[in-house]
């Protein structure tokens, strides 16, 4: 903090009195920046503002030359006129006392036996000494943030620190959802939002409130390594900023580890749903494994499956922190899978209300993703089965899928021992290869054809082509495959290579 000028005339060896004047700035709210000693007539281009301006005045032999240069100074923004007697001048001139009363440039008078060094030193110590304290108090700062951290007070405890020093509640935010608030910050949010619900009564739809509450924190963004970018809020006005980049930065590091930690803890309970959904595990092996990831064989399940377009990342380190401890999740066949249990709380456990609460939590992120789910059923059997009725959902591509009636091909997909999708790329590679060379349809009369349980007017009609060419490109596919799609053996073939590839 700055020396007063009260400070500095206070200080008894210096000897200096302050000049009365009308109608004077108090000496106690006058902080000084810095001493600088001057004989120009016109200093003010020599000013940065905040100084205290020390001259004999010793050039000054006119009232116009005085008068000129106390408003020099005030044009410079000098803090305070320390005017040296016994030199130039005997005691500080009139046209001196009275331009400074105009004004209002506090005036003091330094005595001959005081050196203008002196002041100065005084200063620079001054300066020196809060500039100590600082560090200090930065130093200090540091240590304490660290510590709530590493003591296991998590995001938390080092907010409620932050929120001391910096004088404002604060809060964390990833992917849009908050993983952390200092304590006076859900006050803070709560009042906002009433005060922003209470001003827009008479204008409904004109936005949202939670963006409109946003407007009064600052945002410093925290390099946590992920694609989603994580922030730190901070009310305002803040009394300090200097402990929020170090905050920043044991934030990033601590969100860095969370999100490693739940890649980590989710692939490995993607690796025992793996043994327990494709493995085949039965009775107390299934049950054992089921136990090792949180789950109880005795109860029912549901399967919700999430899928992005931006692959593993973000599934494996998604925070999840408003779903229920009890939900466990994993990463299966580069999926989300989040296993609810049932317990009897519909709105906690019944599995579209899970979905709907995932998809919330997905919204703001940087990804589309298609949520699936499946029914609730019993120990590992029903574990499978859900996740085969969730997996099937998919398929309809809609934001969130409800669970559809299980197909031969899904299921038989799902055996690692049955090649289905090298049979698929036998079959159907030779029609793709002569589609792209020849601008072909060959696939797509024949899905239209299987769809249509064999009827070629009615392929002739959707495609807008003559039965005889349903007919020529039917027979091209049996050449090419091998397989008649006027056979019913060879047509199976042909319907689950086709349901396989659209599967994959």
């Amino acid at each position: 903090m700055a020396l007063t000028l009260a400070q500095l005339l206070a200080v008894p060896d210096l000897g200096l009195t302050l000049v009365p004047t009308l109608d004077g700035a108090d000496p106690a709210t006058i902080r000084l920046a810095w001493a600088a000693v001057t004989e120009q007539l016109d200093p003010a281009e020599f000013l940065t503002g905040g100084e205290v301006l020390l001259t004999t005045g010793t050039r000054l032999r006119t009232t116009a030359l005085q008068r000129n240069f106390v408003l020099s100074a005030h044009r410079g923004a000098a803090a305070a006129l320390g005017f040296g007697v016994g030199l130039g001048h005997n005691d500080v001139p009139a046209a001196l006392r009275s331009a400074a009363a105009e004004v209002r440039l506090p005036l003091f008078e330094v005595p001959y036996e005081t050196a203008f060094a002196a002041i100065s030193r005084l200063m620079a110590e001054d300066l020196a000494a809060d500039h100590v304290a600082g560090i200090q108090q930065l130093l200090t700062g540091h240590q304490k943030l660290s510590a709530a951290l590493l003591r296991g007070g998590g995001i938390n405890a080092l907010l409620d620190v932050l929120e001391k020093y910096v004088g404002g509640a604060a809060r964390v935010e990833q992917y849009g959802i908050e993983l952390g608030a200092s304590s006076l910050a859900s006050t803070a949010i709560d009042r906002e939002l009433s005060e922003t619900q209470d001003s827009d009564d008479s204008s409904v739809g004109t936005g949202n409130p939670a963006q409109s509450a946003q407007s009064g924190w600052s945002d410093w963004p925290i390099a946590s390594g992920l694609r989603d970018r994580a922030s730190l809020f901070i009310r305002e006005p803040l009394t300090s900023r200097d402990l929020v980049p170090y905050a920043q930065s044991l934030l990033g590091l601590e969100l860095s580890n969370q999100a490693r930690l739940r890649r980590t803890s989710r692939i490995a309970a993607g690796q025992v749903l793996d043994d327990i959904i494709h493995g085949g595990l039965h009775g107390h092996d299934a049950s054992l494994r089921m136990q090792s990831i949180g789950l109880d064989a005795m109860q029912e399940h549901s399967v919700v499956l999430v899928q992005s377009d931006q692959g593993l990342a973000p599934l494996a380190e998604m925070p999840l922190p408003t779903l229920s401890d009890r939900i466990t999740t994993a990463i299966l066949d580069d999926r989300l899978a989040v296993i609810v249990p049932a317990d009897g709380s519909p709105s906690r456990s019944e599995p579209r209300a899970v979905a709907q609460q995932v998809a919330r939590l997905f919204k703001n992120t940087a990804s589309e993703f298609t949520i699936g789910f499946g029914r609730t059923y019993p120990d590992a059997s029903g574990l499978r089965l859900s996740y085969y009725e969730a997996r099937e959902s998919l398929r309809s591509m809609l934001p969130i899928n409800e669970p559809s009636r299980l197909s031969l091909t899904s299921l038989l997909l799902t055996a690692k021992d049955v090649p289905l999708m090298d049979l698929a790329r036998e079959i159907l590679e030779p029609l793709e290869f002569a589609d792209s060379q020849q601008n072909g349809e060959l696939i797509e009369t024949l899905r239209r054809f299987l769809h249509s349980s064999g009827e070629i007017g009615q392929v002739a009609r959707e495609l807008g082509i003559h039965r005889n060419t349903v007919r020529y490109r039917l027979q091209r596919v049996a050449d090419l495959t091998g397989y008649s799609p006027a056979n019913m053996q060879d047509r199976v073939q042909l319907w689950l290579a086709l349901e396989a590839r659209d599967l994959s």
